[in-house]
Protein backbone atom coordinates (compact mmCIF):
# COMPACT_ATOMS: atom_id res chain seq x y z
CA UNK A 1 0.00 0.00 0.00
CA UNK A 2 1.58 3.16 -1.02
CA UNK A 3 0.46 6.94 -0.35
CA UNK A 4 -0.03 9.03 -3.71
CA UNK A 5 -0.28 12.71 -4.01
CA UNK A 6 -2.10 14.08 -6.82
CA UNK A 7 -2.30 17.60 -8.26
CA UNK A 8 -5.97 18.56 -8.24
CA UNK A 9 -6.45 18.42 -11.89
CA UNK A 10 -4.76 15.14 -12.13
CA UNK A 11 -7.64 12.86 -9.87
CA UNK A 12 -9.75 10.19 -11.32
CA UNK A 13 -12.89 11.43 -12.27
CA UNK A 14 -14.74 9.82 -8.80
CA UNK A 15 -11.91 11.87 -6.81
CA UNK A 16 -12.32 14.79 -8.52
CA UNK A 17 -16.22 14.60 -8.14
CA UNK A 18 -15.22 14.18 -3.88
CA UNK A 19 -13.34 16.90 -4.05
CA UNK A 20 -15.28 18.88 -5.89
CA UNK A 21 -18.28 18.32 -3.26
CA UNK A 22 -15.90 19.27 -0.21
CA UNK A 23 -14.71 22.44 -2.32
CA UNK A 24 -18.01 23.63 -2.77
CA UNK A 25 -18.90 23.08 1.01
CA UNK A 26 -16.37 24.85 2.71
CA UNK A 27 -15.39 27.40 -0.38
CA UNK A 28 -12.19 26.05 -1.20
CA UNK A 29 -10.17 25.19 -4.17
CA UNK A 30 -7.61 22.13 -3.14
CA UNK A 31 -4.16 22.12 -4.43
CA UNK A 32 -3.60 18.39 -4.13
CA UNK A 33 -5.08 15.58 -3.38
CA UNK A 34 -3.27 12.86 -1.00
CA UNK A 35 -4.59 9.43 -1.29
CA UNK A 36 -4.17 6.55 2.14
CA UNK A 37 -5.28 3.80 0.00
CA UNK A 38 -8.10 1.19 2.18
CA UNK A 39 -6.38 0.07 5.02
CA UNK A 40 -3.61 1.79 5.22
CA UNK A 41 -4.61 3.84 8.17
CA UNK A 42 -5.23 0.50 9.93
CA UNK A 43 -2.26 -1.31 9.37
CA UNK A 44 -0.12 1.95 10.64
CA UNK A 45 -2.62 1.32 14.01
CA UNK A 46 -1.81 -1.83 14.32
CA UNK A 47 2.07 -1.98 14.11
CA UNK A 48 3.26 -1.19 18.02
CA UNK A 49 6.30 -1.26 19.68
CA UNK A 50 7.31 -1.76 23.37
CA UNK A 51 7.91 1.79 23.77
CA UNK A 52 7.32 4.92 21.76
CA UNK A 53 10.77 6.57 20.05
CA UNK A 54 12.10 9.02 22.49
CA UNK A 55 11.04 11.81 20.46
CA UNK A 56 7.81 11.41 21.17
CA UNK A 57 6.85 12.91 24.56
CA UNK A 58 3.65 12.64 26.23
CA UNK A 59 3.31 14.92 29.04
CA UNK A 60 0.60 13.78 30.86
CA UNK A 61 3.47 10.71 31.84
CA UNK A 62 5.11 12.79 34.57
CA UNK A 63 2.26 15.37 35.20
CA UNK A 64 -0.79 13.66 35.72
CA UNK A 65 -2.87 17.21 36.13
CA UNK A 66 -2.98 16.93 32.41
CA UNK A 67 -5.16 14.01 32.39
CA UNK A 68 -7.38 15.48 34.72
CA UNK A 69 -7.53 18.67 32.19
CA UNK A 70 -8.45 16.58 29.21
CA UNK A 71 -11.06 14.81 31.38
CA UNK A 72 -12.76 18.20 31.80
CA UNK A 73 -12.90 18.73 28.22
CA UNK A 74 -14.66 15.22 27.71
CA UNK A 75 -16.98 16.74 30.12
CA UNK A 76 -17.60 19.71 28.07
CA UNK A 77 -17.35 17.91 24.55
CA UNK A 78 -20.26 15.81 25.40
CA UNK A 79 -22.72 18.11 26.60
CA UNK A 80 -25.23 19.19 24.14
CA UNK A 81 -25.86 22.55 24.96
CA UNK A 82 -22.27 24.72 25.27
CA UNK A 83 -22.50 28.55 26.59
CA UNK A 84 -19.96 30.70 25.62
CA UNK A 85 -18.18 30.45 29.17
CA UNK A 86 -18.06 26.78 28.58
CA UNK A 87 -16.48 27.12 25.07
CA UNK A 88 -14.09 29.92 26.93
CA UNK A 89 -13.12 27.48 30.06
CA UNK A 90 -12.25 24.69 27.41
CA UNK A 91 -10.28 27.03 24.75
CA UNK A 92 -8.33 28.21 27.99
CA UNK A 93 -7.78 24.68 28.71
CA UNK A 94 -6.29 23.60 25.65
CA UNK A 95 -4.12 26.60 25.75
CA UNK A 96 -2.49 25.68 29.51
CA UNK A 97 -2.02 21.82 28.22
CA UNK A 98 0.12 23.69 24.72
CA UNK A 99 2.42 25.68 27.35
CA UNK A 100 2.70 22.37 29.81
CA UNK A 101 4.42 20.79 25.93
CA UNK A 102 6.81 23.36 25.55
CA UNK A 103 5.24 25.41 22.56
CA UNK A 104 6.07 28.51 24.04
CA UNK A 105 9.46 27.53 24.53
CA UNK A 106 9.33 26.25 20.82
CA UNK A 107 8.30 29.23 19.35
CA UNK A 108 11.27 31.57 20.61
CA UNK A 109 13.83 28.42 20.00
CA UNK A 110 12.17 27.51 16.37
CA UNK A 111 11.67 31.20 15.22
CA UNK A 112 13.25 30.71 11.97
CA UNK A 113 11.55 27.52 11.34
CA UNK A 114 8.69 26.41 9.20
CA UNK A 115 5.17 27.00 11.19
CA UNK A 116 2.54 24.96 9.94
CA UNK A 117 -0.75 25.66 11.98
CA UNK A 118 -4.16 23.93 9.38
CA UNK A 119 -7.50 25.41 9.96
CA UNK A 120 -9.52 25.64 11.92
CA UNK A 121 -7.97 24.71 15.63
CA UNK A 122 -4.29 24.79 14.90
CA UNK A 123 -4.53 28.04 13.09
CA UNK A 124 -6.54 29.50 15.92
CA UNK A 125 -4.69 28.17 19.06
CA UNK A 126 -0.84 28.94 17.21
CA UNK A 127 -2.45 32.11 16.95
CA UNK A 128 -3.16 32.95 20.27
CA UNK A 129 0.06 31.23 21.65
CA UNK A 130 1.87 33.48 19.49
CA UNK A 131 3.32 31.05 16.93
CA UNK A 132 2.20 32.76 14.04
CA UNK A 133 4.28 35.39 14.59
CA UNK A 134 6.90 34.01 12.97
CA UNK A 135 9.00 34.76 9.94
CA UNK A 136 7.54 31.76 7.69
CA UNK A 137 4.24 30.39 8.94
CA UNK A 138 1.16 28.25 6.71
CA UNK A 139 -2.72 28.01 7.91
CA UNK A 140 -3.78 25.40 4.96
CA UNK A 141 -7.39 24.03 4.93
CA UNK A 142 -6.49 20.00 5.08
CA UNK A 143 -10.03 17.86 4.55
CA UNK A 144 -10.31 14.59 4.92
CA UNK A 145 -12.78 12.52 3.05
CA UNK A 146 -13.41 9.09 2.99
CA UNK A 147 -12.15 7.42 -0.48
CA UNK A 148 -12.25 3.57 -1.72
CA UNK A 149 -12.37 2.13 1.31
CA UNK A 150 -9.70 4.59 2.31
CA UNK A 151 -8.91 8.20 3.02
CA UNK A 152 -8.13 11.19 0.74
CA UNK A 153 -7.32 14.20 1.92
CA UNK A 154 -7.71 17.49 0.32
CA UNK A 155 -4.99 20.41 0.81
CA UNK A 156 -5.47 24.15 0.01
CA UNK A 157 -2.81 27.15 1.33
CA UNK A 158 0.41 24.24 1.25
CA UNK A 159 2.72 26.58 -1.18
CA UNK A 160 6.28 27.46 -1.50
CA UNK A 161 9.40 25.69 -2.44
CA UNK A 162 12.16 26.79 0.08
CA UNK A 163 13.99 24.60 2.49
CA UNK A 164 13.77 24.21 6.24
CA UNK A 165 15.39 22.70 8.80
CA UNK A 166 12.53 22.23 10.81
CA UNK A 167 8.82 22.22 10.27
CA UNK A 168 6.64 22.87 13.37
CA UNK A 169 3.07 21.50 13.03
CA UNK A 170 0.59 22.47 15.41
CA UNK A 171 -2.15 20.55 15.51
CA UNK A 172 -5.52 20.29 17.52
CA UNK A 173 -6.52 16.68 18.29
CA UNK A 174 -5.08 14.02 16.41
CA UNK A 175 -7.44 11.82 14.97
CA UNK A 176 -6.24 8.85 12.25
CA UNK A 177 -2.93 11.28 11.77
CA UNK A 178 -4.10 10.97 7.94
CA UNK A 179 -4.16 14.72 7.63
CA UNK A 180 -0.47 14.79 9.45
CA UNK A 181 0.83 12.38 7.09
CA UNK A 182 -0.62 14.31 3.81
CA UNK A 183 1.08 17.24 5.43
CA UNK A 184 4.43 15.60 5.75
CA UNK A 185 4.16 13.79 2.28
CA UNK A 186 3.64 17.57 1.01
CA UNK A 187 6.62 19.28 2.66
CA UNK A 188 9.09 16.34 3.14
CA UNK A 189 11.48 16.91 0.12
CA UNK A 190 12.16 20.79 1.18
CA UNK A 191 11.78 20.07 4.80
CA UNK A 192 14.57 17.47 7.30
CA UNK A 193 12.74 17.63 10.46
CA UNK A 194 8.84 17.69 11.46
CA UNK A 195 7.53 18.88 14.82
CA UNK A 196 4.20 18.11 15.86
CA UNK A 197 2.12 19.86 18.86
CA UNK A 198 -0.59 18.42 20.02
CA UNK A 199 -2.97 18.28 22.78
CA UNK A 200 -4.75 14.95 22.68
CA UNK A 201 -4.16 11.48 20.38
CA UNK A 202 -5.00 8.11 20.80
CA UNK A 203 -2.46 5.41 21.98
CA UNK A 204 -3.31 4.09 17.92
CA UNK A 205 -2.62 7.11 16.20
CA UNK A 206 0.55 7.98 18.41
CA UNK A 207 1.96 4.89 17.59
CA UNK A 208 0.95 4.84 14.16
CA UNK A 209 2.48 8.29 13.42
CA UNK A 210 5.94 6.84 14.94
CA UNK A 211 5.34 3.29 12.61
CA UNK A 212 4.81 6.17 9.49
CA UNK A 213 7.92 8.26 9.94
CA UNK A 214 9.87 4.36 10.63
CA UNK A 215 8.76 3.66 7.86
CA UNK A 216 9.79 6.52 5.24
CA UNK A 217 12.99 7.43 6.67
CA UNK A 218 11.47 10.45 8.31
CA UNK A 219 13.12 12.40 11.28
CA UNK A 220 9.77 12.93 13.29
CA UNK A 221 8.84 14.54 17.13
CA UNK A 222 5.65 14.90 18.85
CA UNK A 223 5.05 16.89 21.66
CA UNK A 224 1.44 15.58 23.16
CA UNK A 225 -0.57 16.61 25.89
CA UNK A 226 -2.73 13.01 27.08
CA UNK A 227 -2.97 9.57 25.29
CA UNK A 228 -6.25 7.96 25.77
CA UNK A 229 -9.18 6.22 23.73
CA UNK A 230 -9.84 4.59 20.89
CA UNK A 231 -10.97 5.07 17.30
CA UNK A 232 -14.21 4.65 15.98
CA UNK A 233 -15.27 3.73 12.36
CA UNK A 234 -15.07 7.44 11.68
CA UNK A 235 -11.80 7.72 12.91
CA UNK A 236 -13.22 9.86 16.19
CA UNK A 237 -11.51 9.32 19.77
CA UNK A 238 -13.98 8.06 21.81
CA UNK A 239 -13.62 6.18 25.33
CA UNK A 240 -13.55 2.95 24.99
CA UNK A 241 -16.37 0.73 25.82
CA UNK A 242 -18.33 4.16 25.45
CA UNK A 243 -18.69 4.61 21.42
CA UNK A 244 -21.09 7.50 21.97
CA UNK A 245 -18.79 9.04 23.92
CA UNK A 246 -16.48 11.47 22.77
CA UNK A 247 -12.81 12.13 23.68
CA UNK A 248 -12.28 15.98 23.31
CA UNK A 249 -14.81 16.63 20.70
CA UNK A 250 -14.39 18.80 17.53
CA UNK A 251 -11.77 21.51 18.88
CA UNK A 252 -12.65 23.33 15.91
CA UNK A 253 -16.69 23.42 16.21
CA UNK A 254 -15.67 24.35 20.45
CA UNK A 255 -13.84 27.46 19.83
CA UNK A 256 -14.34 28.55 16.22
CA UNK A 257 -17.38 30.70 17.18
CA UNK A 258 -15.17 32.49 20.22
Amino acid sequence: MQITTLRRNDAPPDLAALAAEYEQAYGVRFGSLTVLPAGYLQSLHTIRRETLPPSFRVASDGNGAIAKIVDALTAVANLDLLTVPMRLAYRDALEQIYRSIGIETARERFADALWVAPEREGRILAERLGCLSAAHTMTPIAKRMPYRGGVAVGLDGVQGSRRFSDCMIVDGAIASGATLIALIEHLKERVDRFWIYAAHSTVASLHGLAAYAALGGIDLSVDLGHASGVLNARFYAVIDGVPDRVVVGDLGDTIAGL
